[in-house]
């Protein structure tokens, strides 16, 4: 779709495989020129074991959220072609990043593991390094459900994973929660605060730092 939004004449439509994508990790155009998209998708069957599992009817997935697995468009306007991969096998939904790189090409981005459909695995956050294509996960337990892990950026920070990643862990089985704090750089624990209830765990959170609160003060 052209940016100086001169009608929809000048749309372009690209073939893909089909496939369900809730939430885009982020997208940008990268220095050739190309489209870069990636997020969590998921294709037919996974879709209809996610759908049947919230619906509670029959042929449903033993996880809320089976098959999605992180993939990557990358479409050539020039040649009229799309790459497209799936580039990891682990079940993965509510990709996050730095916001800083949101429409920018950017090396970090950050995912809630599930086991997959078959119940295997386990909940986690994950980190995935673009450049190297390694993968970092921190365990969070057995029925223990992390939130949108929601990057926080340290104070004078001088990389893009310099900060932390906030995620509120629903205890499916204790009825209690707990504040994760970790480091984004190595996924390493910084500290845990336990809240007073259960909070069930969500997605799009965000992050005010005391910077930006109106003390009173003039």
């Amino acid at each position: 779709m052209p940016r100086t939004g001169d009608g929809a004449r000048r749309i372009r439509w690209f073939s893909i495989e089909p496939g369900n994508m809730l939430h885009v990790a982020n997208a940008y155009e990268d220095g050739q020129g190309r489209i870069v998209l990636e997020g969590p998708t998921m294709d037919r069957e996974g879709f209809q074991l996610s759908w049947n599992w919230w619906v509670g009817a029959p042929g449903r997935g033993a996880e809320p959220n089976a098959r999605s697995y992180t993939r990557r468009w990358v479409i050539d306007t020039g040649a009229g072609t799309v790459d497209e991969r799936i580039i990891d096998d682990l079940a993965v939904e509510f990709p996050t990043l730095n916001e800083d790189y949101l429409g920018a090409e950017y090396r970090y981005q950050y995912a809630v593991s599930f086991p997959d459909q078959e119940g295997l695995g386990g909940y986690g956050v994950v980190k995935y390094d673009r450049t190297t294509g390694a993968r970092r996960i921190h365990q969070v337990g057995d029925a223990r459900l992390p939130s949108e892990a929601v990057f926080v950026p340290a104070a004078g920070a001088t990389s893009e994973d310099d900060g932390y990643l906030l995620t509120v862990i629903s205890d499916l089985k204790q009825d209690a929660s707990q504040l994760l704090v970790l480091d984004a750089a190595w996924l390493d624990r910084v500290a845990t605060v336990h809240l007073p209830r259960r909070v069930t765990a969500g997605i799009h959170g965000s992050w005010i730092p005391d910077s930006a609160l109106d003390n009173g003060e003039d």
